[in-house]
């Protein structure tokens, strides 16, 4: 007997994740999105973030 969900069914975008998360028609922040709270020198931004992600990848 199969169950339905109460909850509305969601749009989920055709797109990988990388592109969702870092679509290329827009700049990249150069802010600090993750800041060390031990040491404030080290932080990620978008674009850091992204270099590390696809070396992650490789």
């Amino acid at each position: 007997m199969p169950f339905t969900s109460p909850f509305p069914s969601l749009d989920i975008p055709k797109v990988n994740l990388l592109s969702y998360l870092f679509p290329e028609d827009e700049n990249r922040l150069n802010g600090p999105i993750w800041i060390d709270a031990k040491d404030p020198a080290h932080h990620l931004t978008s674009k850091t973030m992204l270099h590390w992600t696809k070396r992650l990848a490789l």
